[in-house]
């Protein structure tokens, strides 16, 4: 599904099931992200995915419900900040009204596999 749907959006980079964490959160067949924990006191969202075959509508409300689970979640784990990185302003607007506030500007993903 996941991979399916990054090859629809062009991403070439194919997930495994160990590229994910444990905790996630999929509305079937239009989205899903994932909770990354770290040993301080920082959650991080991320690993957004939508199908784009959904409407555009469904895949809004779908995220949107996916960073209001995955943020319950944080804080019942303990956490006292999530983070979030994005490119797309519609997301940026979305986590705003929930609460979330912009931290920094131009972020850019870098990896390297061993």
């Amino acid at each position: 599904m996941l991979n399916g749907w990054l090859r629809a959006r062009g991403i070439l980079i194919p997930w495994s099931m160990d590229d994910l964490p444990e905790v996630g959160v999929v509305e079937r067949d239009v989205a899903c992200g994932f909770l990354f924990q770290t040993d301080s006191n920082i959650a991080t969202l991320g690993s957004f995915v939508t199908n784009p075959m959904a409407s555009v509508i469904k895949r809004g409300r779908a995220v949107g419900f996916i960073v209001a689970e995955l943020t319950q979640i944080a804080q019942e784990l303990g956490y006292e900040k999530v983070y979030g990185f994005t490119e797309r302003r519609s997301m940026l607007r979305m986590c705003s009204g929930q609460g979330y506030k912009r931290n920094g500007t131009n972020y850019l993903c870098v990896e390297r596999e061993f």
